[in-house]
């Protein structure tokens, strides 16, 4: 395991949930974040936040698992936002074209407000 990778969620309401990702996101780490996406929806996460602000590099595997979280929580009337001020790793997304896909924010806070009321969110 890479000792430069951290991961560290926080519930920030009922369903959603800040993930602050930290050091190289690739294929060596991006199933630690794939684990903990799992984790995330199956307590009931449907808005999930990649702050990725302290993130250095992202690789085409991490970015896999950013659009599987998101497809796993549209089916729940969800959505992802990624907090990606870093001009660096951003260029990876819109490269790929994924910031087409994926909403960007600048920071998490912004992102935190955002999010939809807690009963406004749909109906199980």
């Amino acid at each position: 395991m890479k000792a430069d990778f951290a991961l560290s969620p926080a519930r920030v309401s009922a369903t959603a949930y800040v993930l602050e990702v930290g050091g190289e996101l690739d294929l060596y780490t991006a199933p630690r974040l794939s684990s903990q996406v799992g984790e995330l929806i199956a307590r009931g996460a449907t808005h999930l936040i990649f702050d990725l602000t302290e993130t250095t590099f992202i690789d085409s595997t991490a970015l896999h698992v950013l659009l599987d979280a998101r497809k796993r929580v549209l089916e729940e009337g969800g959505d992802v936002v990624v907090v990606c001020p870093s001009p660096h790793v951003r260029r990876v997304f819109e490269v790929t074209g994924v910031d087409g896909l994926l909403r960007l924010c600048r920071s998490a806070e912004v992102a935190i407000e955002e999010l939809p009321p807690e009963g406004g969110i749909h109906a199980a």
